[in-house]
């Protein structure tokens, strides 16, 4: 029994440990931990960084192929434009019947400025079949250009009064005729980059042609868009879409003119 007692308890000495054995043991262990937390984190971040990397560049590629797909409708409209201009100059001067006579309209106003009479005269060519459905009127050197285009005595094309030029007193003229209601629109290609001897005159004329509420086209562009709509009107029987050729309009603004004339009258007479 004794023996076994001290066989015993030299088994149980040979295991255990001193204090500073267990806490290096316990250092030891802690500093596996950190290791395996570390280690454990680093693989997340790279992870997750892998991660973040493989979205942004789905990202992109996403972003890029939408901008490839706005690109292609982009350059397909404007090839539809294109080929939509294009129509339209074919469809503008292509003969068309309308059941509105010359005469049963007031007159359209042809006026352009030296510099601008080779684009007018290129307006003229363009939309030939258009005018030709009006009365034309206008200062002298335009009508005159416009029945070189027409032909002299081209019995399709009726003219207005023909006013003189510009500087002596055809815009002028031309104001006097909107007056007495027989200018339902005028085409005016204003060349902006010179003076004009008679531009009181001009000035007049656009005013008058705003009190009156008709159309004006001061530019190319303003008449070309003034032609589109007057073709598709003539071929509807739309003459509602261009009224100031059949009635007499006014400014808004008159009115109120109006009633501070009346005003100003009464207050004289009644003095």
């Amino acid at each position: 029994g004794d023996i076994d007692h001290l066989e015993t308890s030299n088994f149980i000495g040979d295991f255990n440990p001193s204090d500073e054995e267990l806490e290096s043991s316990d250092e030891e262990e802690e500093d596996d931990f950190t290791f395996g937390r570390t280690f454990s984190q680093a693989v997340t971040t790279r992870m997750s960084s892998m991660a973040v990397g493989k979205s942004v560049e789905a990202d992109v590629n996403a972003e890029m192929m939408q901008q490839a797909v706005i690109e292609k409708e982009r350059q397909e409209k404007i090839k539809k434009l294109n080929s939509s201009i294009d129509t339209l100059g074919l469809d503008l001067n292509a003969p068309f019947e309308c059941e509105l006579e010359p005469d049963d309209m007031r007159c359209l106003a042809l006026v352009a400025h030296n510099h601008m009479k080779p684009a007018m005269k290129a307006f003229i060519e363009t939309h030939a079949e258009i005018l030709k459905k009006f009365r034309l009127t206008g200062t002298n050197t335009t009508i005159t250009m416009c029945k070189t285009v027409f032909g002299e005595d081209n019995p399709d094309v009726i003219y207005g009064p023909t006013c003189t030029s510009g500087p002596l007193g055809g815009d002028a003229q031309l104001a006097a005729l909107m007056c007495l209601e027989d200018v339902g629109g005028v085409i005016f290609f204003m060349d902006p980059l010179s003076a004009h001897p008679h531009q009181v005159d001009i000035d007049s004329l656009v005013r008058l042609s705003n009190v009156n509420n008709i159309v004006l086209c001061p530019n190319p562009t303003t008449g070309m868009a003034f032609m589109w709509m007057l073709r598709q009107s003539l071929i509807a029987n739309k003459p509602e879409m261009f009224p100031s050729f059949f009635q007499t309009l006014e400014s808004p603004a008159v009115a109120d003119y109006k009633a501070g004339q009346k005003a100003a009258l009464n207050k004289v007479v009644n003095k």
